[in-house]
């Protein structure tokens, strides 16, 4: 897959710029905790990182459709380096968060567009591949970028590790310019702006199979993402061990997924993709169901490690019938509304859990949630929508599935 030079440069691309941004993140974080000790101004940094690419992925999908994709990715990645530069000289609180929340715009509009563009420098066969190859990269940056990012923060400073953010911003569009991106068929159709925003909503409600994705996976973060918040206070009264079985357990859900991602492509040719999705998602409540009742912390860490394959898999799959069966002319659209979808899960799932924890305990949250996601995707799955999703994306192929045991 790597022997696509297209597709390496896209693929060196996100690393760089991920890395720099994990970096970066972190970074901020320590320093706020450390100058101000405030929950509310770490919230308030983690709120500019979101808000700001939710709004604007109405608009950055029909932009990353209609325009130059490639184009989109540099103006993006350069933007974001002159905004890391900013902080880097003037790094006082005010100024971080406007240039947060710039980074936030700024990434609305390349993640569509890189979304899109992946499928058009890859041949439909090797899909699974490419993507199992792209979150396997970004598994290793979430399991690597949190103790670089503390190292250089602690060794060099705040303004050294911006400083390598907007480094890594140049590195990215250096590659991305390096790339060709086959242009597509674009209508010439004098449309409204917002004609062609709402278009894209439209599109993805006709669209069955993606609208079933995009639900599934709204449920799947929404119920997953109780566990961020939840998991210190899990940790201390449920597996009577110390915060720092978190930060492990975060790490063995990286590694899972990495274990995972060479794996997950050779199973979407012996089953369809859509089988394998559904059989991650119900894979995934089971083990949510399993980690609230595990009290052992080695017992729930190596059902942590399972947990990130499970997702790796729905991750693949996922991503892979979105390339497949949407039109190119909405599939940015389509990423940048899953993008949407997924974020608003999440601060929705920050919010359930600070709400239900008043009345229950965190691994009784972790129960109902899991009770709850598995009779959604049972219940999706088992109309003749979801019969539909489970052949979608069969490829089969002889002696593969020798290959994939």
């Amino acid at each position: 897959m790597l022997a696509n030079a297209n597709f390496r440069g896209l693929w060196a691309a996100k690393i760089c710029s991920q890395a720099g941004t994990q970096i970066s993140r972190v970074s901020l974080i320590l320093a706020f905790a450390r100058t101000s000790n405030s929950v509310v101004i770490i919230a308030s940094l983690i709120c500019c990182e979101v808000l700001p690419g939710v709004i604007t992925s109405f608009l950055s999908g029909t932009v990353a459709d209609r325009g130059n994709k490639r184009f989109i990715m540099v103006a993006s990645d350069l933007s974001r380096m002159v905004l890391a530069m900013v902080a880097m000289i003037w790094p006082v609180t005010w100024v971080i968060f406007m240039v947060v929340a710039a980074q936030s715009i700024g990434f609305a509009f390349f993640n569509p567009a890189r979304s899109s563009a992946l499928p058009l420098v890859v041949d439909p066969d090797t899909l699974p591949e490419a993507n199992a190859l792209d979150q396997g990269a970004s598994t290793t940056v979430l399991i690597v970028g949190p103790a670089l990012a503390a190292s250089l923060f602690y060794s060099l400073g705040l303004r050294a590790t911006l400083a390598i953010d907007a480094l890594t911003y140049l590195v990215s569009a250096l590659f991305i310019l390096g790339i060709k991106i086959p242009k597509t068929s674009v209508t010439n159709a004098p449309e409204m702006l917002w004609q062609t925003v709402t278009e894209g909503w439209r599109y993805l409600n006709r669209h069955s199979l993606a609208k079933q994705i995009v639900w599934l996976g709204v449920i799947s973060l929404f119920c997953v993402g109780l566990w961020v918040p939840l998991a210190p206070v899990f940790a201390r009264t449920f597996l009577h061990s110390s915060e720092a079985t978190i930060s492990v357990q975060m790490t063995v859900f990286g590694i899972g997924g990495l274990c995972a991602a060479p794996i997950i492509p050779r199973l979407s040719r012996v089953v369809s993709k859509g089988a394998l999705m559904a059989a991650c998602l119900l894979g995934e409540a089971l083990i949510m169901f399993l980690y609230s009742f595990t009290a052992i912390a080695s017992a729930s860490t190596a059902l942590i490690f399972v947990w990130g394959a499970t997702v790796m898999g729905i991750s693949v799959a996922s991503v892979s019938l979105i390339q497949e069966s949407v039109a190119q002319s909405h599939l940015g659209r389509v990423f940048a509304i899953i993008e949407q979808t997924e974020s608003s899960a999440t601060l929705l799932a920050i919010l359930g859990a600070v709400l239900l924890q008043r009345v229950l305990s965190p691994e009784r949250i972790f129960t109902t949630a899991a009770v709850f996601y598995f009779v959604f995707v049972g219940v999706v799955l088992l109309s003749t929508r979801g019969h539909n999703i489970l052949r979608t994306g069969l490829s089969p192929a002889p002696g593969l599935l020798q290959d994939a045991i």
